[in-house]
């Protein structure tokens, strides 16, 4: 039996600044394994987002699934790391 979902307490603040950039997001939270907390969407592409503390660390099973998928994740922890994710975004959709 799984043990419930722990969302970090910036994953809101965090979701609203994605969406301020015009992303499309779902949370992925419950779904556990590894699989990291968001979906965000924009421009027909998408990636996968693990939530983070400032100093938290990915746990096995995330840096396994992160190994094992065959697409964009990132990590975001600030406002500072969405921003950072969204000027990349806009520069491969450029390209």
């Amino acid at each position: 039996m799984r043990l419930a979902a722990k969302v970090d307490q910036n994953q809101m603040e965090l979701i609203d600044a994605f969406r301020r950039f015009g992303f499309t997001v779902l949370s992925l939270a419950g779904v556990g394994f590894g699989v990291p907390d968001l979906l965000v969407a924009r421009g027909q592409q998408s990636c996968l987002v693990e939530i983070k503390f400032e100093k938290g660390k990915l746990r096995a099973s995330q840096e396994n699934f992160a190994k094992a998928w065959n697409g964009r994740i990132e990590v975001a922890r600030t406002v500072d790391d969405v921003v950072r994710i969204a000027n990349n975004w806009t520069a491969k959709e450029m390209k």
